[in-house]
């Protein structure tokens, strides 16, 4: 789009606005990773500068909505960091989406979607299920199996 400014002292500016599906650069979809027991405060997210043309300052306001407990967003920068730390085994995805919109010009607004998966940490010891007492017979030969035990990891890995 090429716009014409003309001020009240007739002195004339023109200039190519480029218009975009999205004002937040980059892609729809970013995917980010937090380790689960991190503690609170860890950066999730810093979105990349929005495409401005020279000479033009931007007064952006951003805000979370979606899957945002345990995360907020830093309304002046778009920084999204988490609030407490994370358990791998009781959830493993937040799908969250990070707006942006300009004070002066309501038209320069976008989102991003932030998927954040939470990486599994090696926290939880094995385990057997019910206690269960064996009796194994006297006398029983050398390498006979007595008994086979299924253990339990909530750990992904």
């Amino acid at each position: 789009i090429y716009i014409t400014v003309q001020s009240a002292d007739n002195v004339t500016t023109e200039f190519e606005l480029d218009v975009y599906a999205n004002f937040m650069p980059g892609s729809e979809d970013n995917f980010v990773a937090v380790e689960e027991n991190m503690a609170a405060g860890a950066l999730v997210f810093d979105p990349p500068e929005p495409r401005v043309l020279p000479g033009f300052t931007l007064d952006l306001a951003y805000t979370l909505s979606g899957d945002t407990t345990g995360f907020e967003v830093n309304s002046s920068t778009g920084v999204i960091t988490t609030t407490q730390a994370f358990d791998r085994e009781a959830r493993a995805t937040y799908v969250m989406t990070l707006r942006s919109e300009d004070s002066q010009f309501e038209c320069l607004k976008g989102g991003v979607r932030v998927t954040v998966a939470i990486g599994d940490v090696n926290d939880n010891a094995p385990y057997f299920g019910q206690p269960t007492t064996y009796n194994v017979t006297e006398g029983i030969a050398t390498g006979s199996s007595v008994v086979n035990f299924a253990l339990r990891d909530m750990d992904v890995n």
